[in-house]
């Protein structure tokens, strides 16, 4: 592609005002991410409740699609109910493990999940009827006869999930490769795939995105994706926020 072929990258707010309209005009739903775009951490950005609630106004669907389960459910919507001055239905809050639950059900899912992630993303997956193993989290000895029986016990696992844990540590992700290994009709499935993760303006950390390529390498397995940008998540979306026409969808990230 040529430098002439490349599309130009427009400043809305310089755009003549039939340009602002039209651009306006050439959508009916919004899917904004959260984090970096509503607001960084803690702190909303300015002008972020008052464009939301404009947008609302003007007969614009708004709905808040993030890649982190770490946050609770209470913590999204005390944060967003500031921002919309409590305009907000919880149907319109997505996030992998919300994602990840949507796909089990509708693909049937029975077994046992061996579940890498946070401590609110294992209790949504319980909370919904799912079977949960994880760990280790403490400090093993370090000697092989000691992790081998660890990282190989055998259990019936019928699904991987990987998404953000704080915790995470070599013994599990050797557990996560031995049971794809082992069993072809393992599930292997990802929630954010974010290989960094930006915190504040200048701090970048790993991501466990990191984490599930080296999952995907070690195993030969490819994830169903159920974070962004994951195709299985775009079809789980159509099933949890029905779309006539998707080209009159605007999505707004920060990546």
């Amino acid at each position: 592609m040529t430098n002439q072929e490349r599309k130009v990258i427009k400043n809305l707010a310089l755009l003549p005002i039939e340009e602002k309209e039209q651009f306006f005009d050439s959508f009916d739903m919004i899917q904004t991410d959260c984090d970096g775009v509503l607001w960084m951490l803690r702190d909303p950005y300015p002008g972020v409740g008052l464009a939301i609630r404009t947008l609302r106004n003007n007969g614009k669907r708004v709905v808040y699609v993030s890649n982190n389960s770490v946050r609770t459910m209470a913590d999204y919507r005390g944060k967003l109910e500031q921002l919309t001055e409590g305009a907000l239905d919880e149907r319109d809050i997505i996030h992998p493990a919300k994602v990840i639950i949507e796909f089990l059900q509708w693909r049937k899912f029975e077994g046992l999940c061996y579940v890498i992630g946070s401590s609110n993303f294992k209790s949504c997956l319980r909370e919904a009827g799912f079977q949960v193993l994880d760990g280790p989290n403490e400090p093993v000895t370090e000697s092989i006869a000691v992790v081998a029986p660890i990282i190989s016990d055998k259990q019936p696992v019928k699904a991987v999930i990987v998404d953000f844990d704080f915790n995470c540590n070599n013994i599990k992700l050797l557990r996560a490769q031995l049971y794809l290994q082992s069993n072809p009709d393992c599930w292997f499935i990802a929630g954010a795939m974010d290989k960094i993760l930006p915190v504040g303006p200048a701090m970048r950390l790993i991501g466990p995105g990191c984490f599930v390529d080296v999952l995907s390498q070690s195993t030969g397995r490819k994830p169903y994706i159920l974070g962004k940008p994951g195709y299985e998540m775009s079809q789980v979306m159509k099933r949890l926020q029905p779309v006539e026409n998707p080209r009159r969808v605007l999505f707004v990230g920060d990546q």
